[in-house]
């Protein structure tokens, strides 16, 4: 009977024994996966998660045996995240279980090795054209990890002239972490080959560098406008060119010579600017260079632009013939102009010639003049236009010549027939009244003594008397022609506003 109790008894105690070992699971490793590499210095170990577990306990080691443990943990979750383990170097993990004073068996023992240096991605090593401003560029994840960079602060970025070689580099910098994939390094040298390379750096240890990448900056800055060779120009020209990233102020020399003798040198911060004051029927040559705080560029190629000479007469047709003996003269444009000199004469040689200035600006797309005077009839007359500014005049346009219409016309038709104006002088408005003996259409117009048009209207003239009341509003005080004009010719009145 008593051998029997001691059976019972040692059945029972090993049951309990067996039951109190294995009440808590053992969990099973997740991630990393055994013998991962690249992993970062802040890799989360997982395990799965085991039922009635209110803790687990963690531990990192330099050896499978455990004997170098560099991190020993208890947590209350079925992951942990380690914190700045070195770079490159073999790590092996464990954990397992506790509820209360029971604990599981511990999970495989699985290793990782922490990545050793960073991927670049930008520039392409041996890329050319850079500016002297660079984005540099790195992978945000390495090959065959899916995870992004992290578990360190800071990233060390190298620049140099030269590779490498234990010196001082020109660009040391230390942008911190934070999720960032580029910096952009200022103000290198222009036409320079330089050299980067790049590690990652937290409080106790810093990663093995990347490769060395080189990338080359211009050298030159490329011009705009105006294009290359360009004739007819205007006067008041804007000189572009392309932006250079990295360049803080611009040179630049526009002379009638490209030896550059006596050229004064321009500085800037833009890359539009506008010319100084140009001549007519000049060529001039101008080239740009840019400097930083470390480097000036070479030259820009050279570009050479021709301004106008003299501006080409439009109308009256050289050689027109029954010109109205009132015309209205026209040119081409030659922008930055601020006056043009008009001269007409009966005489070839320009002898006893009438002369009119005309004062104008860029707003003014199709310069004219209405002649003041009315001229003969059926006579030959030569004319002609020469361009000005405050510190240049252009050259006399081709001379051209027309012939005005013979006697007959609404000039006769106006003279022979009652025209008044009233009142005049006048303020506010005016009414113009013809008494004719036959039907016309003919149109009427004002304008200042420049020949600029300021109101302008159609009539329709019965036999008998016709009236047309003008607005005068909003016309500054002075004198100006009143003109009556068919298809043939002109009539003009004096119009004096008080």
């Amino acid at each position: 009977m008593k051998k029997i109790l001691l059976i019972a008894f040692a059945l029972f105690f090993t049951t309990t024994l067996l039951q109190a070992q294995t009440r808590v699971d053992t969990p099973e490793s997740v991630a990393p996966a055994n013998e991962a590499v690249k992993q970062m210095p802040d890799v989360i170990l997982d395990w799965t998660a085991v039922v009635n577990a209110t803790s687990y306990e963690v531990m990192v080691a330099l050896d499978e045996n455990f004997t170098d443990v560099v991190v020993h943990e208890f947590t209350p979750y079925s992951a942990y995240q380690t914190c700045c383990l070195m770079f490159q170097t073999q790590y092996f993990w464990k954990a397992r279980a506790i509820d209360g004073e029971d604990v599981s068996g511990w999970t495989e023992t699985r290793s990782f090795t922490t990545f050793d240096f960073l991927e670049l991605n930008s520039p392409a090593n041996g890329a050319t054209g850079e500016k002297a401003n660079v984005t540099l560029k790195w992978k945000e994840k390495l090959t065959g990890n899916s995870s992004k960079l992290s578990g360190f602060t800071h990233y060390q970025i190298q620049v140099d002239t030269v590779p490498f070689n234990g010196t001082s580099p020109i660009w040391n910098a230390f942008p911190a972490q934070k999720g960032q994939k580029e910096y952009e390094v200022k103000y290198l040298y222009y036409g320079q080959t330089h050299y980067w390379r790049m590690r990652a750096v937290h409080a106790t240890d810093s990663s093995a560098w990347s490769e060395v990448r080189s990338f080359t900056t211009d050298n030159t800055i490329a011009l705009r406008k105006p294009d290359n060779g360009e004739t007819n120009s205007r006067l008041n020209h804007e000189l572009r060119w392309t932006e250079f990233k990295g360049t803080q102020t611009y040179s630049y020399q526009i002379h009638i010579n490209e030896n550059w003798n006596n050229a004064l040198m321009y500085f800037v911060d833009s890359i539009r600017v506008p010319t100084p004051p140009l001549k007519y029927g000049t060529t001039y040559h101008w080239h740009v260079r840019g400097q930083n705080m470390r480097d000036t560029s070479g030259w820009s190629e050279i570009r050479i632009f021709t301004t106008a000479a003299a501006v080409n007469p439009l109308f009256p047709e050289n050689g027109m013939d029954s010109v109205s003996t009132k015309p209205q003269l026209k040119w081409s444009q030659i922008k930055g102009t601020t006056s043009y000199k008009i001269e007409y004469s009966k005489n070839a040689d320009f002898s006893d010639s009438f002369v009119a200035y005309k004062p104008t600006s860029d707003a003014e797309t199709s310069p004219s003049y209405y002649l003041i005077e009315t001229l003969a009839h059926k006579t030959e007359y030569f004319w002609r236009i020469r361009a000005t500014t405050s510190y240049d005049t252009s050259d006399y346009s081709e001379v051209f010549s027309f012939t005005t219409m013979g006697a007959t016309g609404i000039d006769d038709y106006f003279a022979k027939n009652n025209v008044t104006l009233y009142p005049n002088p006048a303020s506010g408005s005016t009414t113009l009244q013809m008494v004719v003996d036959t039907p016309s259409q003919a149109s009427w117009s004002i304008t200042d003594l420049t020949g600029k048009l300021i109101r302008t209207g159609d009539v329709r003239l019965n036999t008998g008397i016709n009236t047309v009341g003008i607005d005068l509003k909003n016309m500054a005080k002075g004198v100006y022609l009143l003109n009556l004009a068919n298809k043939e010719s002109i009539y003009s009145t004096k119009l004096v506003i008080k």
